[in-house]
């Protein structure tokens, strides 16, 4: 009541002695405080030349302090700075300046919607001052936001255009940049032929110009392309260059994203590495305050930590983040994620798929949302013992969605029909995970399994016996305990109960899945137990 009782220039008085007594103290703390007492007296300023002056001693405190928050790893409040130094920028080319820092900011908290906005405006606001350079650069992060949201049609339609437009440009960074940013989303959106051509385009020009950050983020773009095409040793090659590369030359966020991109070209090796691996980048996102990046990596580790058995610490990282306000996409990842889980240890989660229901009803993105939905689906039929055939037929439709999920996804239909008794569709599986070309140490076990199961059916219980062994000992020594006592399952279904090595590995699978909670995997190993066949439960 006191303040509003003072006359516009008393407050006007007031506000710029706080201010200039602020930054007096030369605290890069108090930069808030002195932008939010500069804004005050412009609102009471009664002359325009006055607010001018006004206006230009706050947009540097809001800067100041918008630098501070960026520092101390608090985007959104560097955000909330951002915007406000909006409010008072009029002069184009300050503007778009101001539009694309917070488009950025947006970005790194996971507010998708909000960074894509203002770096649309931010593009277009480029354009009409026509700097070719200037342009490029900013349709780059405009892009590179789309892809990260997962529009990938969006983002086709931003990045396919410009890389024609600015063709010319692969001699400036700005152009590097955006075949690199179009060679990722390309691979993202699974054109991976496409991502591979513009990537070879990149990395030349990142080199001729000594722009080694570039380089190494076009390595991972390479590496993951290559992945996908059946070259994953050299793919996996490229996406550890990458880290190693960025750890000297790029920025603490890039080298982040960058090892984030190695824990999926690790996934098919060796999950047990990229479960570690996902933790540590993890804390260092939170410690950096990069929130889009820590859901990512909580993404992407706790599906590895599925198959490892650290449900306890996937789940408490993925509670801990759907508590916050998320972008739909974000969310629906990580409910489908957390349901898996819990499904997996017997509990209800009727919840979480009416979320996944709603959140795919006003998705932009129809065919991710689908593929969560049937990776829930394959999970939740694999432990259900009556809904095999579902769970088979939800996998592949799984792989046929996502070639990124696909080994793991034809593993688990091959697991389904196995443990069904299905040897026609157990072999095809086989022969589907096989023809993804995809190596690795984890791929390998799976396939092992698989053979296993089928030369059970076919009668050849020595061999059969054999490759189990081969199987589980290889994924106990690699650290990957849940998939190992379900190994233990297979013996027990496929070799039937009597048999001395079955018992064995049953005696290996049972304490890991009282550990773990996995209430329906314990009942389908007793059922097992109690049955003297060998085609374990039917499909139907």
């Amino acid at each position: 009541m006191a303040y509003h009782t003072l006359a516009r220039a008393d407050r006007k008085a007031r506000h710029l002695a706080a201010a200039r007594y602020y930054e007096s103290l030369g605290s890069d703390e108090l930069a808030g405080a002195v932008a939010s007492h500069y804004l005050a007296a412009r609102r009471d300023a009664a002359k325009e030349s006055e607010a001018s002056d006004l206006v230009a001693h706050a947009r540097v405190a809001l800067g100041s302090a918008a630098a501070r928050a960026t520092a101390l790893g608090s985007h959104e409040q560097a955000a909330g700075f951002f915007e406000q130094a909006l409010e008072i920028t009029e002069e184009p080319s300050e503007r778009a300046l101001q539009l694309e820092r917070a488009g950025e900011a947006w970005r790194r908290v996971g507010r998708w919607d909000r960074a894509i906005a203002r770096l649309r405006e931010a593009a277009e606001v480029r354009r009409s001052l026509g700097i070719r350079r200037d342009v490029a650069g900013a349709v780059e992060k405009l892009g590179e936001a789309l892809s990260a949201a997962l529009r990938h049609d969006d983002a086709a339609a931003v990045l396919g255009p410009a890389v024609e437009e600015f063709a010319d440009l692969t001699d400036e960074p700005e152009g590097v940049a955006l075949f690199t940013t179009a060679a990722r989303a390309a691979s993202n959106a699974e054109d991976y032929a496409r991502g591979l051509a513009l990537v070879e385009t990149a990395l030349p020009a990142a080199e001729r110009l000594d722009l080694p950050e570039l380089v190494a983020t076009a390595l991972a773009a390479k590496g993951g392309a290559l992945r996908a095409l059946g070259r994953g040793y050299e793919g996996l090659a490229d996406a550890r260059a990458a880290v190693e590369l960025a750890d000297v030359h790029a920025s603490g966020e890039e080298a982040l994203r960058l090892r984030g991109n190695l824990l999926l070209a690790l996934y098919d090796v060796d999950v047990a590495a990229a479960v570690r691996d996902g933790r540590a980048a993890l804390q260092e996102a939170r410690r950096l305050g990069l929130r889009g990046q820590a859901i990512t990596l909580a993404g992407n580790a706790s599906e590895a930590a599925r198959w490892t058995g650290e449900w306890d610490w996937a789940l408490s990282e993925l509670d801990a983040l759907l508590d916050g306000d998320l972008d739909p996409v974000d969310r629906a990842w990580l409910q489908v994620n957390a349901a898996v889980l819990r499904a997996w240890r017997g509990e209800d989660v009727g919840d979480r798929v009416a979320i996944l229901d709603a959140a795919e009803r006003g998705s932009q993105e129809g065919t991710w949302y689908e593929s969560l939905g049937r990776d829930l689906d394959s999970c939740l039929g694999l432990a259900h013992g009556g809904r095999l055939l579902e769970a088979r037929a939800r996998a592949r439709e799984y792989a046929g969605l996502s070639s990124l999920n696909a080994p793991p996804a034809f593993a688990l239909a091959a697991r389904a029909a196995l443990w069904g008794g299905d040897h026609v569709a157990a072999v095809e599986d086989l022969r589907a995970l096989e023809q993804t070309g995809v190596h690795g140490l984890l791929v390998s076990l799976r396939r092992t399994t698989i053979r296993a199961g089928i030369a059970a059916l076919e009668g050849r219980a020595p061999e059969a016996r054999a490759l189990y062994l081969e199987a589980q000992r290889g994924l106990f020594d690699h650290g990957v305990a849940f998939e190992a006592a379900l190994v233990g399952i297979d013996m027990a279904k496929l070799l039937g109960p009597d048999d001395p090595e079955a018992s064995g590995a049953t005696a290996e699978a049972r304490p890991i899945l009282e550990r773990l909670g996995a209430r329906p995997f314990i009942a389908l190993l007793d059922a097992a137990l109690d049955t003297s066949g060998r085609t374990g439960l039917p499909l139907a």
